[in-house]
């Protein structure tokens, strides 16, 4: 994936489940942080999760975490399917 800055400034990478409340709970809830295999740039390769069990199919929400003094800040999410 391409990022916006520096490859080194991210933190992390993470998938979360798109909510799908039914009586003020959400069962499927999740998030997934993906390892970070390789930095060069601006470029990130990430591993994607090992199975469906870990991240079933279906929409997500992919943060990009940046490293800060702070603490890490995220993006703006960017809606991704897994299939």
């Amino acid at each position: 994936m391409i990022v916006d800055r520096p490859a080194a400034e991210i933190e992390s990478v993470v998938l979360v489940r798109n909510p799908s409340q039914t009586h003020v709970t959400d069962a499927d809830q999740r998030s997934v942080i993906l390892r970070v295999l390789g930095r060069s740039g601006n470029r990130l390769t990430v591993a994607t999760p090992p199975n469906g069990n870990v991240a079933p199919p279906g929409p997500y929400m992919l943060f990009v975490n940046r490293r800060t003094d702070r603490g890490p800040v995220p993006s703006v999410a960017h809606q991704v399917i897994l299939d």
